[in-house]
């Protein structure tokens, strides 16, 4: 199909340019046919090229995130040669087409849709998308390696893992995604020692680290830089008293991330 030579012309035209290519998504497909589709079904004097609301067609179609995005409308009529008609249409727009180029975008998206005139829509999003992450779990464990790798930097022996500690940290981790809530006051009105006695944790010391970021593709580095800032969790990773930790994950439907870190010496 002509899309797909479109999609080839742009690749060459960021291997010539020294930039990684394309990748096609179907999610970004979506949105993209899903926008030609509302164009072609317009007047043809209403069709405009103007700035459609692209978060709310990517995010309709699955993109929940993005760092940047960018697109491409065109419209023609007769042409026997669709790919030859829309390419050279869109590098005839310097501005839309410096685009094509540009190393932040990773991913791009095309749609068409035919008018009942018979004119053609061509749609084309260029995303840079934040890669929300798939599997906490491994988020958890790259937390407590970094940590105890902190830890051991400063001659100080590594934090074990305790998994009941794990349950309740994702519990509560999962609850802040969930009601965008950021406090070590649970919406429950629950203390962090509060939780631990529930979750049937007994301790002789207890604490608890948070934090959270939305907008990264690997929101670990911002949470571990947070914690070293801050006096009260650097105290907390770097203290003597603690013998056992773990750390809990969760990421809500719009990609914020949050950490809910806890500290124990059982009793």
């Amino acid at each position: 199909m002509w899309v797909e030579e479109v999609f080839n012309d742009l690749q060459d035209e960021r291997k010539q340019a020294g930039v990684s290519p394309l990748e096609r998504r179907e999610s970004i497909d979506g949105a993209a046919t899903t926008y030609a589709e509302r164009v072609a079904a317009l007047e043809q004097a209403e069709r405009s090229t103007g700035a459609p609301a692209i978060e709310g067609w990517l995010k309709a179609s699955g993109v929940k995130r993005h760092h940047l995005a960018a697109f491409h409308v065109d419209a023609g009529l007769g042409s026997s040669d669709w790919r030859d008609t829309f390419y050279r249409s869109w590098a005839g727009h310097p501005t839309s087409w410096q685009n094509v180029t540009n190393p932040q975008f990773d991913a791009v998206g095309f749609g068409t849709a035919s008018g009942a005139d018979d004119w053609v829509v061509f749609v084309a999003i260029l995303v840079d998308e934040v890669k929300i992450p798939t599997d906490p779990r491994v988020l958890e464990r790259r937390a407590m390696e970094e940590v105890n790798a902190i830890r051991v930097e400063h001659e100080l022996r590594p934090l074990k893992h305790h998994e009941r500690l794990a349950m309740l940290a994702r519990y509560y981790s999962g609850q802040l995604a969930t009601y965008r809530h950021f406090s070590h006051t649970g919406i429950d009105g629950t203390k962090p020692d509060e939780r631990a006695t529930s979750y049937g944790i007994e301790f002789r010391a207890f604490a608890e680290n948070l934090a959270a970021s939305e907008g990264h593709d690997d929101p670990l580095p911002i949470a571990i830089e947070d914690w070293m800032k801050s006096p009260a969790h650097r105290k907390n990773i770097l203290s003597r008293k603690y013998s056992h930790a773990a750390v809990g994950v969760a990421v809500s439907d719009d990609g914020r991330t949050v950490f809910t870190q806890l500290f124990l010496l059982p009793r």
